[in-house]
């Protein structure tokens, strides 16, 4: 079984894990001891720390009818960035997938959604 980081690309190896070719000779991409290479226990731990459990959605307190908000128009959002269902470090909701704890620089990978990232500033996982 192959590494899933590993693209067979003629005699060569290409790893998106180190984002280069790697000769296969040298490197245990073409075969089950891939779980001990360097570039994809690398890759497995930045997935890892990737991951945020997701938070309960608080359950906002129910008003009395005299309590109740008065209608009109909803406020503007605070930025024109499209909404992300990525996360910062700090929890908060993503711009673009610079900012977003999900997104792996060095290969251009969204873990979240599992694809290939063409342009950081336009998220795929963002709602247009």
């Amino acid at each position: 079984m192959p590494c899933p980081y590993a693209e067979r690309r003629g005699a060569v190896v290409y790893c998106r894990a180190a984002g280069k070719p790697v000769n296969p000779l040298a490197f245990p991409c073409l075969t089950n001891r891939y779980t001990k290479c360097k570039y994809y226990r690398q890759a497995q731990q930045r997935a890892e720390q990737a991951i945020v459990p997701e938070r309960p959605a608080e359950a906002a307190p129910k008003l009395a009818p005299e309590e109740a908000p008065a209608a009109g128009p909803a406020p503007a959002p605070q930025s024109a960035a499209p909404a992300t269902r990525g996360l910062t470090k700090e929890g908060t909701p993503a711009r673009n997938c610079l900012e977003c704890v999900f997104y792996v620089k060095t290969i251009s990978y969204c873990t979240l959604l599992g694809v290939d990232v063409k342009d950081p500033n336009k998220p795929p996982c963002a709602s247009r």
